[in-house]
């Protein structure tokens, strides 16, 4: 029942996405974050299994800001959207993780903001519109109408 979509647009990037954490029929909480703030200009949308969503977006934002600390460098967001997929590779061949992810973010390099779609099966697109989970259904077909 995950929701999250974002828009990519000329000087701008707009991530959102639902606050319920369900089970079956069941609403477990409606207060739930799941966009997570990776730096000043990167953030990740998630939808997926709460614990799996959770704990792999943590484990990506502090790799990426271990790495940083260790370069004395910021990561681009393209640097950061691949490493991220490589993390879901490699988790594919040991044990998945059940995690759909939007990453937005600005790189300063090039002045643009830029738009990522990652599915839990390591797929890597750059987009100006994307959606994951039920509402992706008639997001999709609004943003492919009227975006």
């Amino acid at each position: 029942m995950d929701s999250c979509f974002g828009i990519c647009g000329k000087d701008f990037v707009i991530v959102c996405a639902d606050t319920s954490v369900n089970r079956s029929i069941f609403n477990l909480k409606s207060t739930e974050d799941k966009i997570t703030q990776i730096n000043d200009f990167k953030v990740m949308a998630s939808s997926g299994e709460a614990c799996e969503r959770d704990g792999f977006s943590s484990y990506i934002s502090a790799n990426i800001k271990l790495q940083e600390f260790r370069t004395g460098h910021g990561m681009s967001v393209d640097s950061t959207a691949e490493f991220t997929r490589t993390e879901l590779a490699k988790g594919l061949r040991k044990a998945p993780f059940q995690v759909n992810i939007l990453l937005a973010g600005y790189d300063n390099l090039d002045n643009t903001p830029k738009l990522y779609w990652m599915d839990y099966l390591g797929t890597l697109a750059r987009v100006t519109r994307g959606a994951h989970g039920y509402a992706g259904y008639f997001v999709n077909s609004v943003l492919d109408n009227q975006y």
